[in-house]
């Protein structure tokens, strides 16, 4: 059984496919297992220049409506000095602590009393007053308005 020419061209152009891939997918040069340190390229992370904050819990804390009684948590990219450094503030005024994760990363926002029902509040965490490990600075000022549920009686 021969094959057409059409089939020969599909054939040879599936094999050529295959082989590209696989050298792209390998690399056209194998690296040598003994290369020189000067040749080895080095991995160097740069630490970020200004603190931010990359994530809340409740995720999406802005306009979030929360329970009375939930912990907000905000992470950010950098650790904070100690969570004296975390330069914030609550309207309308509410009792609450502050903890950090061990790593430092990660502020959590503790009410000591029940938040209002049916209330709206604002945090806001300041820029220029937050620091950060290695005396990084808040790349900007953050305000996240939330709300608790409300109560519609029985």
């Amino acid at each position: 059984m021969s094959l057409s020419f059409k089939q020969k061209i599909i054939a040879a152009a599936t094999i050529i496919g295959a082989v590209l891939i696989l050298i792209f997918k390998q690399g056209l040069y194998s690296s040598p297992s003994h290369s020189s340190p000067k040749l080895q390229q080095q991995n160097i992370s740069v630490a970020p220049e200004y603190g931010k904050i990359i994530s809340t819990n409740p995720e999406a804390l802005d306009n979030a409506i929360i329970l009375p009684t939930q912990d907000i948590e905000i992470t950010f990219n950098l650790p904070l000095e100690n969570k004296d450094e975390l330069k914030h503030k609550i309207e309308p005024a509410v009792g609450y602590t502050i903890k950090l994760s061990d790593d430092k990363k990660t502020a959590k926002i503790i009410p000591t009393s029940t938040f209002a029902l049916g209330t709206t509040y604002t945090l806001f965490i300041y820029k220029n007053d937050t620091k950060f490990d290695g005396g990084k600075k808040l790349d900007r000022d953050y305000n996240y308005h939330f709300k608790t549920i409300e109560y519609k009686g029985v």
